[in-house]
């Protein structure tokens, strides 16, 4: 029964990315550029989407199970590969740094702050100030509020070694193993105690963000390789090792984190192809958009609106859910920039109200 229901749910998936293909004029001086880059972040956020309905109970997928993990190695890549670029043309300085923990925190903080007010208002739950302090930092070690938050956590300590190393030093070279040190560190600190259930996360995904600076490091090079049309063969190796990955996993649990990165960056390489064909999928183009914002609440709408019990029909039912979570996703966004507008309009307003007249 699960493998018609996955069937089904495959040819759904793929008729609505057909249908959404258009063509477009993509960078050519650039590997992943902004869209592509949207691309992969809308389908690595269905993959983890998915994963989560599988964890809950909602789809009875064990394979689909494990994209979670791949949807986050995209992710990452993709973030490092993003601060690389952003670093070459702004460097370090207060804006870079205050960006990127303005653009994570404020839709987290929202999300927790409503998170924490309905717990309190539903379950009459009560919390220290320290614990509070570690749920609207991300750095909930217990994983108390929200079991996926540990993301949150593990790209702030990756934005500020990325920060800190970059700040002091020059040398490509010199950086990159920094970074693949630091990403050693992540895959031996795990059951570490007494944050094992939060490092053994960082642990399967410890490669991911520094391979995204080392692509991004070597753009140039990498261009003019894929520019001999050697997609297939990289696809193919892609694929063999994926394969081989997943049989190793299956007798060896120290090799899931090799599992996920050869699958997620077989769905790069392939994305990456695909945009060299002029392609690019505008519903992943949306999806992607609202990708963080759906991480947000997506496990929250899963554990609080069962819609299949609801509707009498799982198949139906687990359908509305996905479009569920991605519409509170857009409402989500949507709210975030239109409270940023007007907290702008009114810092403008008093600016202008305390500038001296002019005679």
């Amino acid at each position: 029964m699960h493998v018609v229901v996955f069937g089904i749910f495959a040819v759904v998936l793929m008729l609505i990315l057909l249908s959404s293909y258009r063509k477009y004029e993509y960078d050519k001086m650039a590997i992943i550029d902004r869209k592509l880059t949207c691309q992969l972040k809308g389908m690595a956020i269905i993959f983890v989407v998915l994963a989560h309905m599988t964890l809950m109970y909602y789809l009875d997928l064990k394979t689909i199970g494990n994209f979670g993990a791949i949807g986050v190695d995209i992710f990452l890549i993709l973030s490092g590969y993003g601060i690389y670029k952003s670093y070459t043309k702004k460097g370090i300085c207060k804006q870079f740094v205050v960006k990127r923990l303005k653009t994570i925190y404020v839709p987290f903080i929202i999300v927790v702050l409503f998170e924490v007010l309905w717990r309190f208002y539903s379950e009459n739950a009560h919390y220290s100030l320290y614990r509070l302090i570690t749920f609207f930092t991300g750095f909930d070690a217990k994983r108390i509020l929200d079991g996926t938050y540990w993301y949150i956590s593990y790209i702030i300590l990756w934005y500020l070694i990325f920060i800190i190393v970059y700040k002091f030093s020059k040398y490509k070279i010199l950086n990159l193993i920094l970074l693949f040190y630091f990403a050693y560190l992540f895959k031996v600190s795990k059951f570490i105690d007494p944050v094992k259930d939060l490092s053994w996360q960082y642990s399967i995904h410890f490669i991911a963000f520094p391979i995204g600076v080392l692509v991004a490091s070597y753009e140039g090079k990498i261009i003019k390789l894929l520019a001999n049309n050697v997609y297939k063969l990289v696809i193919a190796i892609l694929v063999v090792g994926s394969i081989s990955a997943h049989y190793v996993f299956s007798y060896n649990s120290d090799y899931y984190w090799l599992y996920n990165f050869n699958v997620a960056m077989f769905f790069i390489v392939t994305a990456i192809f695909l945009q060299s064909l002029g392609f690019m999928s505008k519903f992943l183009n949306f999806v992607g958009n609202i990708s963080y914002e759906i991480y947000l609440v997506e496990m929250q709408i899963l554990i609080y609106i069962n819609i299949p019990n609801l509707v009498g029909n799982k198949f139906l039912g687990n359908i509305i859910e996905i479009l569920c979570c991605f519409a509170v996703g857009f409402i989500l966004k949507w709210f975030i920039k239109a409270v940023q507008k007007i907290i702008s309009k009114g810092l403008e307003i008093t600016h202008n109200r305390f500038l001296p007249k002019s005679i």
